[in-house]
């Protein structure tokens, strides 16, 4: 449980804004139907973690509530579009991407108001999931 208790903190920190967008291949009514997932250079690689809730949608349907959108594959492409949306202020550092945010000049490093202070620290686990 506290796995995903944390899981549920990542998406809830990120937000909207924090997620990436999707590109629809298909029409809705498609059961062939996939997102290819648009690539967000500001946000740290949470490929692992992000995988993890896509499988559970799929492997465990019966936690999740049939109303609403059904789960729909996600095609994560090196080569893959990115997003023209701009990095989110006031996310944890943690949430950041290092090499983008150590790039970044100090006033925009401002201007993104994360975390950085100890008592604010985001914890990054390391999770492992064993696939069924």
């Amino acid at each position: 449980m506290p796995a995903w208790r944390w899981l549920q903190n990542v998406i809830e920190t990120l937000g909207r804004d924090g997620t990436s967008s999707d590109e629809s291949e298909g029409e809705p009514e498609d059961p062939g139907r996939v997102f290819t997932i648009k690539k967000m250079p500001w946000r740290r690689n949470m490929t692992k973690e992000l995988t993890i809730l896509d499988k559970e949608r799929f492997q465990d349907k019966f936690i999740f509530r049939q109303k609403g959108s059904k789960p729909t594959p996600r095609i994560r492409r090196a080569d893959g579009p990115e997003t023209v949306r701009s990095a989110p202020h006031s996310l944890p550092r943690q949430f950041y991407d290092d090499d983008w945010y150590n790039a970044l000049p100090m006033e925009a490093k401002r201007k993104l108001q994360c975390f950085t202070s100890t008592t604010e620290d985001f914890v990054w686990l390391d999770i492992v999931a064993e696939s069924m």
